[in-house]
């Protein structure tokens, strides 16, 4: 078991199921102590569970990133964090004839703007602690194409990261680097739809596949983005496998 004094520690949102847990428990394993950021109290105490039960320290934090009063009081408390992953989000279904500009507030509140504040909140608590930290933005496929029937959804992944691109060259003469993935379907049912549940890939293996790759390099390597689908022929037989693609460079 790591040390306490020597155990990092991370900050995940939308901890509380899904890929969020994935990423909280497999950084346990990995020596990491996880600030885990959720609205459902219930489902954070299980992945609070499975994360000490590895030897980490879990501190869950119950917020409504949808409630700006309240993530704004909440994300001053965050402490500085060496990984600060963006991960919590919104998906309904609605075509772009039928979307209601109330449906499209709700994803871009979440989506983008609460996730933009995190980021940003988290790259400054590093700044200002003089930690060499991370940043890793979990976008979506859909920040890179159109969905039919997700248009409020791939508005909003294209807007977050349009602005995470930007704050990545921003942070550029800091010590602060960030990192877009941009996963396929995960079968999380973030959607509500049942099908999504056998033909997204596994949160356990698409946390594994982004976190081996940021924890084997150095806090001062720019590792861009990283790209991760289902492959077809895996999903008719019921099962996953990923490809990646990472643009790397050392940091000047």
């Amino acid at each position: 078991m790591t040390p306490p004094c020597d155990r990092r520690k991370a900050l995940v949102t939308g901890a509380g199921r899904g890929l969020g847990r994935s990423l909280a428990v497999n950084l346990s394993h990995s020596g990491w102590d996880v600030w885990g950021l959720d609205r459902d109290a219930q489902q954070l105490a299980i992945t609070s569970a499975q994360c000490k039960a590895a030897g980490a320290r879990f501190t869950a934090i119950e917020i409504d990133l949808g409630d700006p009063l309240s993530r704004t009081r909440t994300l001053d408390t965050l402490p500085s964090a060496d990984l600060a992953i963006a991960n919590a989000g919104v998906l309904t279904v609605s075509s772009a004839l039928e979307l209601t500009a109330d449906e499209l507030a709700v994803h871009l509140n979440i989506n983008t703007v609460a996730t933009y504040e995190f980021l940003r909140h988290s790259a400054s608590a590093m700044i200002a602690s003089g930690t060499k930290g991370r940043l890793l933005l979990i976008a979506s496929d859909a920040a890179v194409r159109a969905i039919p029937d997700l248009a409020a959804y791939v508005g909003s992944k294209h807007a977050i990261v349009g602005l995470a691109k930007t704050l990545e060259l921003e942070l550029a003469t800091t010590e602060v680097r960030l990192t877009i993935a941009y996963p396929g379907a995960i079968a999380t049912g973030i959607s509500g739809a049942p099908q999504q549940q056998w033909r997204g890939m596994k949160p356990d293996e698409v946390a594994s596949t982004l976190l081996a790759p940021l924890l084997a390099i150095a806090p001062s390597v720019r590792l861009r983005e990283m790209h991760l689908a289902p492959d077809p022929v895996s999903l008719s037989r019921g099962t996953h496998s990923f490809f990646q693609r990472a643009d790397a460079a050392a940091a000047q």
